[in-house]
């Protein structure tokens, strides 16, 4: 997107948030039948997205974005 202006870039995208000292880890863990991507931002991993060419999968609560996730390894 290309904004041409005059106005300070504060005034249109709000003041800018600094960057944590600690930066949230994240990876991608192998299912059976795809991938979970996961976060965690201090406290317990979670979910972030499921990559899976399986319909069943999507229907799993353990899958669901925001669902406590233990990667293995």
């Amino acid at each position: 997107m290309l904004l041409y202006t005059v106005m300070p870039y504060d005034a249109i995208f709000g003041e800018v948030q600094e960057e944590t000292d600690s930066p949230a880890q994240q990876g991608i863990s192998a299912i059976n039948g795809g991938f979970v991507e996961w976060t965690r931002d201090g406290g317990v991993p979670r979910v972030a997205r499921l990559i899976s060419t399986d319909p069943s999968a999507y229907l799993r609560a353990d899958y669901a974005p925001g669902a406590p996730w233990f990667p293995k390894g």
